[in-house]
């Protein structure tokens, strides 16, 4: 085969696959069941649960609860942060103002 068949072949390749893919699907959603509970039988059977997974749920919906409570602290701490920092930047500015003269006479030397 030349390269141009080769091309040829398996770009006609790609595209019949796209549409056998296309027409299987097709025929995979008519065979679908009308209900998804019905295309699974085990969800009915009691199935053991290792009480490891309960234990390892309580935990992590304690730490939930932790992470829930310490939120509004944070968003406090941020916000206190922010005040902070603006109140720093208006203080340097203001004092920046006074000096100004002063910093530019000495920058000469």
């Amino acid at each position: 085969l030349t390269q141009q068949d080769m091309s040829q072949t398996s770009s006609s390749g790609v595209e019949g696959e796209v549409r056998n893919r296309r027409r299987s699907s097709d025929r995979r959603d008519e065979k679908e069941p009308a209900s998804l509970l019905a295309a699974d039988d085990d969800i009915e059977e009691a199935e053991e649960v290792d009480d490891r997974v309960g234990e390892a749920l309580m935990a992590m919906n304690s730490s939930s609860d932790d992470i829930n409570k310490l939120e509004p602290e944070l968003e406090a701490a941020r916000r206190w942060y922010l005040h902070v920092g603006a109140e720093t930047e208006r203080q340097c500015q203001e004092v920046s103002k006074g000096l100004k003269r002063n910093i530019k006479g000495a920058a000469m030397y």
